[in-house]
């Protein structure tokens, strides 16, 4: 069993539903999970892709733990995803980007530049 694999079969049983992402595609190699309390989870199982993507109940990424954990998850709603300080206040950055205030200046000019929503 892959660590994917494993982290999906575990995200279910603390009660999270899985269902396909893809019409063309089943959900053993890609997966969309939501948890009751508004987190969404991207898990790819593919040949030459194994990954897991999260995002919270504010619509930010977390970054997921390497095996299931909800108390790790949770604590990741406040941890910047650039300099990995933790137990910040999170600002938006970007679509999706979690980060401190240390660290919104430039990570707003490296991902908010002209044009970006284009």
């Amino acid at each position: 069993m892959t660590t994917v694999e494993q982290w999906k079969e575990d995200a279910v049983a603390d009660g999270w539903t899985i269902a396909p992402c893809y019409p063309s595609e089943p959900v053993s190699t890609a997966a969309r999970l939501n948890s009751r309390d508004g987190w969404t989870v991207l898990a790819l199982n593919r040949p030459q892709d194994h990954s897991i993507a999260a995002w919270g109940p504010d619509q930010l990424s977390v970054r997921p733990p390497d095996l299931y954990s909800w108390s790790a998850l949770q604590a990741g709603l406040r941890e910047c995803a650039l300099c990995k300080a933790q137990d910040i206040d999170p600002k938006r950055v970007g679509f999706a980007l979690r980060v401190c205030e240390q660290c919104l200046p430039d990570a707003r000019k490296e991902y908010e530049y002209p044009g970006w929503t284009n």
